[in-house]
């Protein structure tokens, strides 16, 4: 904390110079008494921030302070530059003040905090939540920008996710006509992304095949049964045949059934497999056919339910080392009883920049047989001033990277099971917390690898989680969790220090990289382990989360400080609006353009996200857009419109007073989407 304060003072005390340039040569008339104005002004913004660094005052003041001198600052560069030519040292004063600003920026703001979304980002993150009940609503929004945004980048992914959308509705056509439209595109950033995806369409058209094809056979085996049973034994010559009939029709739905299971998963059938399955179930299942089978129906539709705790994570922007990642994993509401699988995850957007990551570990989480397994994965620790931040300004400094067999509900990890992969993004603090609910311990070996190697490895270890990877199996020895990150490591390590992943290329693959046990053998061989960090065992206080958890005390006291801050700036707000629409500055429409976003069809103002944000409505408050939609659409006078914003402020206030005294603390989020809206109002 005292090196990031030293670094603030020593950024201001640069503008400071600068500013000594500015008073002794800019010259204004001294009759200009608008330059003059903004000079002093100017100077009194510039003379906050530095009293506010100096005093060590916190990061949200300080950034207030910062972002006022910067808008007076260029005001004033403004005037003197209409008034007169600048001298020399007000030249250097504008070339320089974007560095010196951004030095300060960078000391006291993280530069992951997230930016509103634009629609495109919107849609994006809609998409990959996992709640299809806006899938519609989506791809209306991505077909809107594929078809008509001139920025050929954002066209480009619009028409990639778009194909992805039409994928998860099972219309299969248009998302391959999409996915070959981006392929065929050499500028498309998306291209190989497109052709893994390619991979799992033609997977997933082949499935439909055999699914429909079990269809068949179970309908035309009912319809013999039927016959059988309506035949009497009066006539034998016609219900003896009729009773093969049956048994060869079953038998051939059995035959449909084992080829659609062992398609299931990955698509490849082995003879020996296949046999094995279809003996085991005309064992088992013997002649009997159920058409309200329900797990022979899920397989039948497809019907894939993963586990809460899996998600695949979505890139929403990213510039200049700093990315925005949808569904990254933030911990979990309560302890599932003591069965991580029980657990409610929560699922954020975060923003990171990966120009400040300080620390890079391999991990090692072992579990029984510890000779053999394991789990590995990587943990990256940003410096104090650039946290991982989320939508809602939560903060974590340790962000994870880790690989795992994807597992549908009541499905276990196994040695011998086939799986599909899944490249988790987590916080530290998640990982910590799980590991309390499952018991597990933790060795963490921080690597020997500077500056450049640790944001290389960051960002390929980034990269990989939001890589398409079509139709690629977790393979005990040659795809898992271990060896992957031996692969990342080479990426950024000089050729002589590099593992060897093959022993004869693409033939024989070098299996010890891939068992946990082995793997600090190999980090120390090639002088990668800077120190073994001390082992961090299961801690039952991290089990339980502290979300939806009453406030008490003197983090109490700052709850109802910031809630009573927030709740005045609403009232402030609500005033300035009624004031618009009495002025006829403001009418219906540009009202709703201020709640709503007609494109993406969602809410964009006064949201109040839960305690417990998958539990909707129980702690959370927002607009209702259908609701709004249809008011607005009514509305007839500027009383009545007065009146029904007015409410919807208020209701904003009541839901405001009852969260900010529950963990965990959003009221930066809550701030800044008012001042957001603030500023939106004429």
């Amino acid at each position: 904390m005292r090196k990031n304060y030293s670094s603030r003072l020593n950024a201001v005390l640069s503008i400071l110079f600068v500013f000594m340039f500015i008073t002794v040569n800019a010259s204004f008339a001294e009759s200009d008494s608008t330059v003059r104005a903004a000079y002093e002004k100017y100077l009194k913004s510039y003379n906050e921030l530095k009293n506010a660094v100096e005093n060590n005052l916190g990061d949200e003041i300080i950034k207030r302070y910062s972002e006022k001198y910067k808008e007076d600052l260029e005001v004033y560069k403004k005037l003197a530059g209409n008034g007169s030519t600048l001298s020399n040292a007000g030249q250097r004063a504008e070339a320089s003040e974007s560095s010196t600003a951004a030095d300060i920026q960078a000391g006291i703001v993280s530069s992951a905090s997230a930016a509103a979304a634009t629609p495109l980002e919107k849609a994006i993150i809609e998409l990959h939540s996992g709640d299809n009940s806006r899938l519609d609503s989506v791809i209306a929004t991505l077909e809107k920008i594929a078809g008509n945004s001139k920025n050929p980048d954002e066209a480009g992914r619009a028409k990639f996710e778009l194909a992805n959308a039409y994928m998860i509705k099972n219309n299969y056509s248009s998302a391959e006509k999409l996915f070959n439209a981006v392929i065929a595109d050499a500028l498309n950033p998306m291209r190989e992304n497109a052709k893994k995806a390619m991979e799992t369409i033609h997977y997933l058209k082949k499935r439909a095949e055999y699914a429909a094809g079990a269809v068949n056979a179970r309908d035309n085996a009912l319809n013999k049964k039927e016959n059988y049973q309506n035949l009497s034994w009066k006539n034998p010559f016609t219900k003896i045949p009729a009773k093969f009939s049956q048994i060869t029709s079953a038998v051939k739905y059995r035959k449909a059934m084992t080829d659609l299971k062992e398609f299931d998963g990955d698509g490849k059938k082995g003879f020996i497999g296949t046999t094995k399955t279809f003996i085991t179930d005309l064992f088992k299942k013997r002649l009997d056919i159920d058409a309200a089978d329900e797990k022979e129906n899920k397989l039948i539709t497809g019907e894939i339910i993963w586990k809460k705790r899996q998600r695949i994570a979505a890139l929403v922007a990213k510039n200049d080392g700093i990315y925005k990642i949808a569904n990254v994993r933030w911990g979990f509401t309560g302890d599932g009883g003591g069965d991580e699988d029980q657990t409610l995850p929560k699922w954020r957007t975060v923003t990171l920049n990966a120009n400040f990551v300080k620390e890079a570990y391999f991990v090692i989480k072992p579990f029984a047989p510890e000779w053999i397994a394991g789990h590995s994965f990587f943990m990256f620790e940003f410096d104090e001033t650039h946290p991982v931040v989320t939508e809602y300004g939560e903060k974590s400094y340790g962000f994870i990277m880790s690989m795992e067999a994807r597992q549908k509900q009541g499905e276990s990890y196994s040695f011998t099971g086939s799986f599909s992969t899944v490249y988790l993004l987590l916080s530290k603090e998640d990982y910590l917390q799980i590991c309390a609910i499952n018991g597990s311990r933790l060795i963490p070996y921080r690597l020997n690898l500077d500056a450049g190697q640790k944001k290389g490895l960051l960002v390929k270890a980034i990269e990989e989680s939001l890589e398409e990877r079509g139709m690629e199996r977790y393979d005990l020895f040659e795809n898992n969790c271990t060896n992957i990150l031996f692969g990342m490591l080479n990426t950024v390590l000089p050729k002589e220090q590099q593992f060897r992943e093959w022993i004869i290329k693409k033939v024989f693959y070098n299996k010890l990289l891939s068992i946990p046990k082995t793997a600090p053998k190999f980090l120390k061989k090639h002088k990668l382990i800077a120190e073994i960090m001390p082992t961090i065992y299961p801690d039952k206080e991290r089990a339980a989360d502290r979300a939806a958890k009453p406030f008490a005390g003197a983090d109490l006291e700052t709850a109802i400080k910031n809630s009573t801050e927030i709740k005045n700036f609403a009232a402030s707000i609500k005033i300035k609006i009624a004031a618009a629409i009495d002025s006829g500055s403001l009418d219906k429409n540009e009202i709703k353009d201020l709640f709503y976003d007609e494109e993406t069809e969602m809410a964009i103002a006064l949201n109040v996200p839960g305690a417990l944000p998958e539990e909707g409505d129980k702690s959370a408050f927002s607009i209702n857009e259908i609701e709004f939609v249809n008011k607005m659409n009514s509305i007839s006078s500027k009383e009545e419109l007065k009146t029904y914003v007015a409410g919807l402020f208020n209701a904003y206030i009541t839901a405001v007073d009852r969260r900010m005294e529950v963990f965990p603390d959003i009221s930066d989020y809550l701030k800044d989407s008012l001042k957001e809206l603030d500023e939106r109002i004429k």
